[in-house]
């Protein structure tokens, strides 16, 4: 398993999925947006100074419209490969956590609107100690977008994704005081009519699948374990109880002790989706255990383990 790398929620892959590479996820979903620069007056956030870690957002106009009633689990789930990408599970407190929780995923309204956006910064991120800020607002949904999509919510980034083709690392470098379509970050998901949000890289898709087939090879437990991952976070109800199947039986069956643990991490998103609380909350106690166990523990999946579950497990007991 040491060709493997930990990503978040709760894969073993060969990539990071919790990465956007600008207009990739825009692009797939026919997000209806603007296509001129966004520019920002004398007055905006990007004009604050903010201290290390420090959170504010700001609504533009001022006033909230009214808010939509959407899916807590999806919520959670988006926030948490939204910490991967940037690096901020370590860096930010539980209480900087739930501040940035609440300000990103605590304004999407009943309806796509192009006349509201908000914008939340994190004091002092880059290296010059500008802000990083992102950029939320819900467009209408393309002709193109899932069946009973209502909106398109969107974040993005006051900055380029640049992926250096020798390290494989991508560097965020911050850009000014607007937004240039298909050069800014970007994260996007489709909320549903239902409530239902959907990460877009969530969306279930035959080349996900066969993907994760492909990479997990001769190891059908590997192939179990990533394939749940996805089931549990698309959206596709008839998937659900499949992913709880191909996770008993990847617990149960498999030897590799890291394919045992993922199995329970991803039974406790199963019935966190499900809002069964206590299950999820003893299957991520027996993830704990067994992670307890083993030598040599890779950093990247402690941190899964003993920061990322546990603090998804209390935003969500918080929001409930």
């Amino acid at each position: 398993m040491k060709n493997f790398i930990y990503a978040a929620l709760f894969s073993i892959v060969l990539f990071n999925s919790c990465l956007t590479i600008p207009s990739n996820n825009a692009n797939r979903l026919n997000v209806n947006k603007a296509s001129t620069s966004w520019i920002f007056d004398t007055n905006s956030l990007e004009k604050t100074t903010l201290s290390k870690n420090e959170i504010v957002y700001r609504d533009n106009p001022v006033g909230l419209p009214v808010e939509a009633e959407t899916d807590l689990f999806g919520k959670i789930s988006w926030f948490n490969s939204l910490l991967e990408t940037f690096d901020l599970h370590e860096t930010l407190s539980f209480e900087e956590k739930e501040t940035f929780f609440n300000a990103l995923f605590g304004f999407i309204p009943t309806e796509p609107t192009d006349d509201f956006f908000r914008s939340i910064g994190v004091g002092e991120y880059f290296n010059d100690k500008s802000p990083l800020i992102l950029y939320a607002r819900v467009y209408r949904p393309s002709d193109k977008a899932p069946a009973d999509s209502k909106g398109i919510l969107q974040f993005t980034g006051n900055f380029m994704a640049i992926r250096n083709n020798q390290t494989g690392k991508v560097d965020f470098r911050p850009l000014n005081s607007m937004i240039i379509p298909d050069m800014n970050w970007s994260s996007n998901g489709i909320v549903f009519a239902n409530g239902s949000l959907v990460k877009a890289i969530y969306l279930l898709s035959q080349e996900n699948e066969n993907k994760i087939k492909e990479e997990a090879g001769d190891n059908i437990y590997l192939q179990y374990v990533n394939l749940a991952d996805i089931y549990i976070k698309d959206e596709i109800k008839s998937n659900d109880d499949k992913a709880l199947e191909m996770l008993d039986e990847a617990f149960n069956n498999a030897t590799d002790s890291t394919i045992r643990i993922v199995a329970k991490l991803n039974t406790f998103l199963y019935f966190l989706y499900k809002k069964d609380v206590d299950s999820a909350e003893d299957a991520l106690t027996i993830a704990v255990q067994l992670s307890e166990e083993m030598e040599n523990i890779d950093p990247s999946f402690k941190r899964v383990v003993d920061i990322e579950a546990p603090t998804m497990l209390k935003i969500y007991k918080n929001n409930n």
